[in-house]
């Protein structure tokens, strides 16, 4: 996930033990393009069969044809503020789950107000207890 958003793109937690219609649901209605993911949770959801346009990436696979990539490629992205940084999805409990999008600027301001607030510093750690498909997970990350 923090690779994802150093990359200044966005990421949407699929949580495994969730029901694969579900699942299937978040991929279509997100347009979600690339899962990264492993070979065994891939295997055991056969969802990513089922839509055309999604590239899997196993990241516990052979890497080789990234290997060779030219090292200066791979710098940290600076993403602007007002570009997505992650869709979270809603339970459902009022209906059809929600997308619920965030940018990396509110993330940003979220994680200065929380180091503000209770004197986070770069010294200091963070428990990382809340499940990825909870919001909270985020500044946790």
């Amino acid at each position: 996930t923090l690779a994802i958003l150093k990359a200044g793109a966005a990421f949407l937690p699929l949580v495994p033990d969730l029901p694969r219609p579900r699942l299937d649901e978040m991929v279509r209605d997100s347009g979600l393009r690339l899962l990264v993911t492993t070979t065994a949770l891939a295997a055991a959801w056969p969802g990513p069969h089922e839509h055309p346009d999604l590239t899997v990436l196993h990241i516990d696979a052979d890497t080789s044809d990234t290997d060779a990539a030219d090292g200066d490629a791979w710098t940290e992205a600076r993403p602007h503020p007002k570009n997505l940084a992650y869709v979270i999805y809603t339970s459902g409990s009022t209906g059809r789950p929600k997308g619920c999008a965030n940018t990396h600027g509110a993330l940003l301001n979220r994680l200065d107000w929380m180091a503000a607030a209770y004197g986070i510093g770069p010294r200091d750690r963070i428990l990382q207890k809340t499940p990825i498909g909870f919001d909270v997970s985020v500044w946790e990350l």
